[in-house]
């Protein structure tokens, strides 16, 4: 009777383990599959904010171009003002296209 009593003890308690154990399994499967959708995500994310930082950088290197041309002119005129808002603006353009730069190469690092 004692050794009946000491199988069931051992099988109830392997049955429980095994239901802790599947369990678990799903858990971490259901967990992974949260993570790798969610990381899907965040790579699309990634993608996308790299074509508008790519959309960006050429709009500042328009208004980089648009402005030497303008300086250019400027000066050929003899147009002081002009001079001082064309080199302003191309000023700024080439402090924001480093700008896109930099994030470019910190999303390039970044994208899985």
């Amino acid at each position: 009777m004692r050794e009946e009593k000491s199988v069931y003890k051992a099988l109830f308690s392997e049955q429980k383990s095994n239901k802790v154990e599947l369990g678990l399994v799903q858990d971490i499967e259901k967990a992974y599959d949260k993570a790798l959708s969610l990381e899907k995500n965040v790579a699309k994310a990634a993608s996308k904010l790299r074509s508008d930082v790519l959309e960006t950088s050429d709009a500042w290197s328009k208004v980089e171009v648009l402005s030497m041309k303008g300086l250019k002119a400027a000066k050929e005129l003899g147009m002081k003002e002009s001079e001082k808002l064309f080199n302003s603006r191309g000023s700024d353009a080439e402090v924001n296209i480093k700008e896109m730069e930099a994030i470019l190469g910190k999303i390039d690092g970044f994208i899985i």
